[in-house]
């Protein structure tokens, strides 16, 4: 895959960020991906590995001749379950009558904090890709 050819473009550090993946819907941070993602041209038979918090999306085909073909795999941690096999909108609902009331003397700021996190952050992209699937034409954050 040369350059213009669309490869996956990467945003270095961005793993980082605090806020999450969710800061592709923010027009000011758009052009921040845009003008410091980063591509590599790859060859027939290289890998590119990467933590999923780090922002990333597809690279557009300016070719006019060149058929591009990837295989993707996604791998959990060796504790953790596959994104597609957890309900966060369950998680959610049945946590959201506990933590409505406020902190409570028995959890505590810092274990409501830690809870909320955990749920949040479990997955960086904010939808499950098998049954939200991205539409036919592709997804880019330059679109």
């Amino acid at each position: 895959m040369p350059i213009d050819s669309g490869p996956t473009q990467l945003l270095p550090f961005s793993q980082h960020f605090d806020n999450g993946y969710v800061a592709y819907r923010h027009p000011e941070f758009v052009q921040v991906f845009r003008e410091m993602m980063v591509q590599l041209p790859l060859e027939k038979g290289d890998g590119l590995f990467f933590n999923p918090a780090l922002f990333h999306a597809a690279g557009e085909n300016r070719t006019k001749d060149f058929k591009r073909s990837a295989n993707l795999l996604q791998v959990s941690a060796c504790w953790g379950k596959p994104m597609e096999a957890v309900d966060r909108r369950k998680i959610m609902e049945l946590i959201w009558p506990v933590l409505r009331g406020g902190v409570s003397e028995e959890l505590g700021e810092k274990r409501v904090k830690a809870l909320l996190k955990a749920v949040a952050d479990g997955y960086s992209f904010p939808t499950n890709l098998d049954t939200d699937p991205p539409p036919a034409g592709g997804v880019s954050l330059l679109s």
